[in-house]
Parts: C-alpha cells; structure tokens; sequence
C-alpha cells in the first residue's frame, strides 16, 4: 500500500530534523551535519519525487486493468453477462443454493436493498444481485447494508456477474459485507 504523500514528506522532514539534533548534541562538527543534511535533503527529494510517478503509475496501472475488465464484460457472451436482471437473481438464489444456503426467496419486486434472503450456518443473509455491464460501485453496497435491518438480517452480501471499485471494497470491509464477483461466481458454479 502507497503511503499518503504527505505522510511520506513529513516523515523526511522529521526524519531529518531527528537525525540533525541527535548528531549536533553527540558532538559532531557542523560541516559534517550540513553535508549530512544536504545529503539527507537530497535523498528525501528524490524519493518525494518517486512516491509520486510510483502511485501514479499504479493508479494508471488499475485503471488499465479496470478498463481491460470491462470491455471483457462488454464483449462477453457469457449466459450470466446476458440474462435479464431477474434471470440472474433467480440464477444466483439457485447458486445460493448449490453452496449450501437454505431458506433461498427472492423478496418482493420493490426489495428495500435486498433482492435474495437465505441462510446459511444460522447465518440470516440480505443479498444484494446487480448483473452489470459495468463496474460495481458504492451504491449497491450502501443498499445491502441498509436493508439489514428492513429484513432482520445479520449479514449482507453483493452478488455481480462483475467486479467491484476499490471504494466499494473498502465500504464493504468497513460494514462486513460479503462481496461476490463474477469471477467468484463463475468458477464456483455448477450451473454455467
């Protein structure tokens, strides 16, 4: 993980500021702490300097992959990329059900953020079905969460035939979302 750019400045400049004070009350001679202070400057600029191209180069990089994703999906033929947003929520409470969930219903045609109800494990599930041609964002996740309570159910989870933004992961991991992605559910699946 890429440390914030500013974390990474101020930790140079305390770095520096530490190791100037120590060597000054050690009782090093001043020419030496200036060259060691011009040094340290200099190699706090370059990697300031890198920390920049380095994050953007991997923000550049997932946009790349992301992008590559998704016109993987807009291209695809697959059954799940096809069907009607119905279909696959009846094709998912079927999967739901050959992984070991009970009690799979679908809720009713306006659901309050959850689209299947199941259990599993004394487990009581509210989940979420998009099949997009897209990448899954935020609001999906917003609305698995908030219908745990509608539904009285422990916990949520978002089922795609895609994937997700890293934004969507993280609101996930924050609420203990379950997040399933086409790729999950295509290699998991007895009935593709």
């Amino acid at each position: 993980m890429i440390m914030h750019k500013r974390k990474i400045r101020d930790i140079i400049v305390l770095g520096t500021v530490i190791t100037i004070a120590a060597l000054l009350f050690m009782g090093f001679p001043k020419e030496v702490v200036v060259n060691l202070l011009m040094t340290s400057l200099l190699i706090g600029s370059i990697v300031y300097v890198l920390s920049y191209s380095l994050s953007d180069t991997l923000k550049n990089i997932r946009g790349i992959n992301e992008a590559k994703r998704l016109k993987a999906l807009k291209l695809s033929t697959d059954e799940i990329d096809t069907m009607p947003g119905k279909e696959f929520e009846v094709y998912v409470a079927r999967w739901l059900k050959d992984q070991g969930y009970e009690d799979v219903t679908l809720t009713e045609y306006y659901d309050h953020g959850a689209d299947i109800i199941a259990k599993k494990d004394g487990i009581k599930w509210g989940i979420q079905v998009k099949r997009y041609s897209n990448i899954v964002r935020l609001e999906p996740i917003r609305q698995a969460v908030l219908a745990l309570k509608h539904y009285q159910c422990d916990q949520a989870m978002v089922i795609t035939n895609s994937f997700y933004s890293s934004r969507a992961k993280e609101l996930a991991n924050q609420h203990n979302c379950v997040l399933i992605d086409g790729q999950y559910l295509r290699s998991h699946s007895k009935t593709i």
